[in-house]
């Protein structure tokens, strides 16, 4: 996927690999919501709703933290990451704008908090947070560590720029995905767009899909599965072997061609 003119203005160094990423996390997010919603029994969409909610944070961050120049930071008071670019002064929010395909994106509007508020001014205040991996730091790591975090935040804070990842999504179904720039226009939430690029998530999905056949198919390798010999000896029934001459045996064979006489029980 070719990046266009704002995605490297926005993106800079990470413009290639980060839109793959974006996609990667939303359809990965989407999977587990649907795993989640089938898995709780009930006709009620919460489970879906709840599991997207968290996991379309995760899924983005965990697809993206490898790519050179992308950071994760925690916003103060956050329960979520949110991917960064130190170079552009970017942050990404994930956002579902429409459970169904009745709700454009373009009237779509966002449930405002303080939080959204002050994101979509450009001032919203990241902090960091002790990781796991960072408690088995020593100091000294640590203090570097925390220095070169603190770098970081002040360069965002400076010139912070928002890009929303957008998108759809039924229990079932990913309707759309792309990312922009917007800001809000009033307290009821409406966005006024900027900017909006399209996601191509339809042959992503496609390419994940053959992956998850091939994994499943790969599970049991060619040559491993059972034999049609391998059933355990005691199972074989023989028949009993007939102490009859031959030409008794024959007898048993009557003229109207129905085989082997004998009770129902013999085999046949």
């Amino acid at each position: 996927m070719q990046p266009s003119t704002w995605v490297r203005e926005r993106f800079g160094s990470a413009a290639a690999a980060l839109g793959p990423a974006v996609i990667e996390g939303i359809l990965v997010a989407h999977e587990d919501a649907v795993a989640a919603q089938g898995a709780s029994g009930t006709k009620k969409k919460d489970p879906y709703g709840h599991t997207m909610k968290n996991r379309q944070y995760e899924a983005v961050v965990e697809a993206a933290r490898d790519i050179p120049g992308v950071r994760a930071l925690r916003p103060r008071g956050a329960f979520f990451e949110l991917v960064t670019v130190p170079e552009t002064g970017t942050v990404l929010y994930p956002w579902r704008y429409a459970t169904d395909g009745s709700v454009p994106r373009e009237t779509a509007r966002m449930r405002t908090s303080g939080f959204r508020v002050d994101l979509l001014g450009s001032a919203a205040p990241l902090d960091h947070q002790l990781t796991i991996d960072e408690a088995g730091l020593d100091l000294e790591e640590l203090e570097a560590r925390l220095l070169e975090e603190q770098a970081v935040l002040e360069e965002l804070k400076k010139s912070l720029r928002v890009v929303l990842v957008g998108y759809a999504s039924t229990t079932s179904r990913l309707l759309d995905l792309g990312w922009g720039e917007a800001a809000l226009a009033d307290q009821h939430g409406t966005l006024d767009w900027r900017h909006w690029e399209s996601l191509p998530f339809a042959a992503a999905r496609v390419a994940r899909r053959s992956l998850h056949v091939l994994s499943d198919l790969r599970t049991e390798p060619v040559g491993t599965g059972p034999r049609f010999d391998d059933a355990p000896l005691e199972e074989l029934v023989l028949p009993p072997r007939n102490s009859q001459p031959p030409a008794a045996a024959a007898e048993g064979y009557g003229r109207n061609g129905q085989g082997i006489t004998g009770t129902e029980d013999e085999p046949r």
